[in-house]
């Protein structure tokens, strides 16, 4: 996986901290980067190109079979057109639409 540090001045008004994420895309590293490269097609046609938080999209590890197909049902149940979360610009912290997980 290729990893570059993203510095990125925040847009919270007076709020300048800066945040330290990588960025790129899951390999064969356990460890993802901070923001993931993700793509959302809209209804209109439109491509959205960004990324998504690895935050957002991770879940808990099953600890047993039986668990992990509890999750799988749940996941089913609650989320059956899939589940949304933020598609970010590359500063990490500019939401720019949503993503659809699970579809």
């Amino acid at each position: 996986m290729t990893l570059a540090r993203l510095m990125s001045r925040s847009r919270l008004g007076s709020d300048a901290r800066i945040l330290r994420q990588t960025y790129g895309v899951q390999g064969t590293s356990p460890v993802p980067p901070d923001l993931i490269k993700a793509q959302e097609l809209k209804a209109s046609g439109v491509l959205i190109d960004d990324h998504i938080l690895s935050t957002d999209e991770s879940e808990p590890m099953p600890t047993s079979p039986a668990q992990a197909l509890q999750q799988q049902e749940d996941r089913q149940r609650d989320f059956p057109n899939g589940r949304a979360i933020p598609l970010y610009e590359s500063d990490g912290t500019t939401v720019i639409g949503m993503f659809t997980i699970g579809l």
